[in-house]
């Protein structure tokens, strides 16, 4: 998900935000938009002006994947009568 930049550019501050926040959304049961959120918080505390926006673009694309992976319960017949 880090289209176009060199993964040892980046920040130590602004890489363990993105690891802390990717493990949330793969693993945790939290609405992503929250994980994200707080993410983008953190970085507006702890790291540069731009970064932020960095945090948002990349975990939003891996939010997105990771909804898009998700497998979908198959479809289970209902009988419409109960069993006697």
């Amino acid at each position: 998900h880090l289209r176009g930049w060199n993964y040892n550019s980046i920040g130590k501050v602004e890489k363990s935000i993105l690891r802390l926040a990717a493990f949330e959304i793969l693993i945790q049961e939290t609405d992503k938009r929250i994980i994200i959120n707080e993410a983008i918080e953190l970085a507006k505390a702890l790291a540069d002006d731009k970064s932020p926006r960095f945090i948002n673009a990349v975990l939003d694309a891996l939010g997105k994947e990771e909804a898009a992976n998700i497998e979908k319960p198959e479809e289970v017949e209902v009988p419409k009568e109960k069993p006697e």
